[in-house]
């Protein structure tokens, strides 16, 4: 689903307020009642205050190892009291969004949260390095380079362009559930798999990319 704010939007229902924002101070009065009209008729893609984010089924990730892998337990990282509290409403969230699910799996990979930029709250990633150095199935799907992005849009006969912000991008495609259990994670509140596809997962862009393209 696509997050509203880079948009400027806040989406309660159907009303909608506009940010103070460069851009949108660019925009006529017909332009902004444009957008929101564009905005109310697709409103189930969008996302709001609650963050719930969609599904898409068009294709799993999958992660094949070699028959006879032996499972990697690592060690749970440890976590501040401060990101405690942090860390623990992010897997709930994650539950009750259907991310992740309580995992019985022989793999456990440890977790981290990452602060993001501008002090904008924090991450959660996995370090699925020991993972990936048994996954066989690579992808070779190819990955566009930013001068080929920027040089399509310089053929391009519009003169505006829209950048639409993915929210939690990887969190809409789905995992294999044969393959769930290989991203099990270890934190102080147990151990828990992925459900949907996570950052960090060798072939992860590749598979988010196949997408992309297949629905833009």
């Amino acid at each position: 689903m696509i997050n509203c704010m880079i948009l400027n939007l806040l989406i309660p229902e159907v009303e909608y307020v506009m940010y103070q924002n460069q851009a949108a101070k660019t925009l006529s009065v017909d332009h902004i009642s444009q957008l929101q009209d564009l905005v109310d008729k697709y409103n189930d893609v969008f996302v709001g205050k609650d963050s719930r984010l969609g599904k898409c089924s068009l294709l799993k990730h999958k992660i094949e190892v070699p028959e006879g892998t032996v499972p990697v337990r690592q060690r749970q990282f440890k976590v501040g009291p401060r990101q405690k509290d942090v860390l623990e409403n992010m897997i709930k969230d994650m539950l009750e969004q259907d991310i992740i699910e309580e995992s019985i799996s022989p793999w456990g990979a440890p977790c981290l949260l990452v602060a993001k930029k501008n002090n904008n709250g924090y991450r959660f990633v996995v370090d699925f390095r020991s993972l990936n150095k048994h996954i066989v199935n690579l992808d070779a799907y190819p990955l566009p380079t930013t001068d080929e992005a920027l040089e399509s849009l310089g053929s391009a006969l519009l003169t505006y362009f829209s950048c639409l912000d993915l929210q939690s991008g990887f969190y809409h495609l789905k995992i294999d559930s044969s393959s769930r259990p290989r991203t099990a994670s270890r934190c102080h509140l147990g151990l828990f798999q992925f459900k949907r596809l996570p950052m960090g997962l060798k072939n992860s862009p590749l598979t988010f990319q196949r997408v992309m393209e297949a629905v833009l």
